[in-house]
């Protein structure tokens, strides 16, 4: 068989699990002719899986299975996706408990895709069979509170080592006993080709722990390099206003076997996986030629432009104007982008700044949280009092959940200055019923993170709206909007 009809596989890093990206996100993509086969998402669905993607929302239509333990935040994007594409079968292997009432919430009425749910045996120790198809055979165990996966690559015949291990680091004391403890195929062991250690810091010493034997490659966080069309374009701005366009980008130290977000690892049966940045191929505008893809996986295909997209003229500068921080109120646009977003444009995200430390978030599309760390200019998500959701679109409340984990993460910290001032409570989740239920089924102790509140319980939201802001007045109003029935709000704050 030769190398251009032979099948390929690539694992493409969408996601690095940055603090302004939530957990990572890594796919699997099987090529075969120049043409992608097949997609399985890795290590569940974090916040950014549609915004990872951006303007090429249809790279995840092949995606045939997801592998998760609890990420699963942007399961309601990919079933989306996946209506829009036609495709009539996915696959969810997860521990999440609750797995088969949250699909029935997000995805009622539809009779596409259909959702097949493997739950994970709760018995620990043991290797479970959980997903097989033509291109891949996976593996499940329990250890302790996570569930690790296996994956086996079918259509290597040439090697027996063929099976690649993703790991949190926290398990690689633990290496040893799972590398002796592997399922068995035909009575015999299988063996690692590769291990993809998913890091937590960038401080962990991966190399003692794993044999020399064992390629290993590390994801692990770093300066936030997603969307990068858009962060080139919040770059510019910061430099015309960085009063007004505040941005901060962390660093991060990258090793030489580190995955980083737009890097694909092209898997070689003799062991000898290449790595392959993709930042580039992200921001081109043209398409490379087609005898080429197969190398390129699914990160490098060219974007969809947006109508609305803005150019800028570098030569066309305004005079730099300053603004005064301390106005009594700020309204903070974070994106303005539809269901699928332009490169340039986020989801629909507004922060209203009041004085007194008090925010009220008006909708949070997916990529809220990291639009929050480039611009809020380190303003505490402590600070946020009241969320607002006018329908249950997806734009508009994709990165609700990641906000409000964030938030308590927030408040746990024993060291922020707010924490030593009072004691916060939980922000308030005002939205429709579709909204709240999802969200009761995303945490285990909802309280513990938000307090819901019905858009229609008219009177408990006045009360709310008077006690968290200096709000003078406040109205929620009925609008038309495509097929669902939404929400718009007017409000008057006591400085007029």
């Amino acid at each position: 068989m030769s190398h251009n009809h032979r099948i390929n596989y690539s694992l493409d890093v969408l996601v690095d699990g940055s603090e302004q990206s939530g957990p990572p996100t890594l796919f699997l993509s099987v090529h075969k002719d120049h043409v992608i086969q097949a997609n399985y998402a890795l290590t569940g669905l974090g916040d950014l899986l549609c915004r990872a993607a951006a303007d090429q929302r249809y790279k995840l239509q092949h995606v045939r299975a997801v592998f998760a333990d609890h990420d699963l935040l942007s399961l309601p994007a990919l079933l989306d996706v996946l209506y829009q594409a036609g495709r009539e079968q996915v696959t969810v292997v997860s521990s999440f408990p609750r797995i088969e009432s949250l699909i029935r919430t997000i995805h009622p009425y539809k009779q596409h895709p259909v959702v097949r749910i493997c739950q994970v045996p709760s018995e620990t120790d043991c290797w479970w069979n959980v997903y097989q198809d033509e291109f891949i055979l996976v593996h499940a165990t329990r250890r302790s509170n996570h569930v690790l996966y296996l994956y086996t690559l079918f259509q290597w015949k040439e090697t027996i080592k063929s099976s690649f291990l993703v790991l949190p680091s926290a398990y690689l004391p633990h290496l040893h006993d799972l590398l002796q403890d592997l399922p068995l195929e035909d009575s015999t062991p299988l063996e690692i080709c590769a291990l993809i250690v998913i890091c937590e810091t960038n401080d962990v010493e991966v190399a003692t722990w794993v044999p020399d034997h064992i390629p290993y490659y590390i994801v692990a966080p770093t300066s936030n390099n997603l969307l990068v069309r858009a962060q080139r374009l919040s770059q510019y701005f910061h430099n015309i206003h960085p009063n007004l366009f505040p941005l901060r980008l962390p660093e991060g130290n990258i090793l030489s076997q580190q995955l980083t977000t737009g890097t694909s690892l092209i898997f070689s049966p003799r062991n000898n996986h290449t790595m392959v940045h993709r930042m580039e191929d992200i921001g081109r505008e043209t398409i490379r030629p087609e005898r080429q893809r197969w190398m390129e996986g699914l990160l490098s295909f060219e974007p969809i432009a947006d109508e609305n997209e803005i150019y800028l003229n570098d030569d066309d500068d305004d005079d730099d104007e300053t603004e005064d921080t301390n106005t009594t109120l700020r309204l903070l646009v974070l994106g303005t982008g539809c269901a699928a977003p332009s490169p340039y444009r986020g989801a629909s995200g507004y922060a209203l700044l009041f004085p007194n430390d008090c925010t009220v978030v008006l909708e949070a599309g997916e990529g809220f949280v990291t639009q929050w760390h480039r611009y809020a200019d380190g303003i505490s998500f402590n600070t946020i009092r009241l969320i607002w959701i006018s329908h249950a679109h997806l734009d508009h409340y994709g990165g609700l959940v990641h906000l409000l984990k964030c938030i308590h993460a927030s408040k746990r910290n024993q060291d922020s200055p707010e924490h030593k001032r009072r004691k916060l409570s939980c922000p308030y989740v005002v939205a429709g019923k579709k909204i709240l239920q999802y969200l009761e089924h995303m945490f285990d102790v909802p309280n513990d993170y938000y307090n819901g509140v019905e858009q229609s319980d008219i009177q408990q939201t006045g009360n709310i709206y008077e006690s968290i802001a200096p709000i003078a007045f406040w109205e929620d109003v009925r609008v038309d909007h495509s097929c669902h029935q939404a929400c718009a709000e007017t409000q008057l704050p006591v400085s007029g």
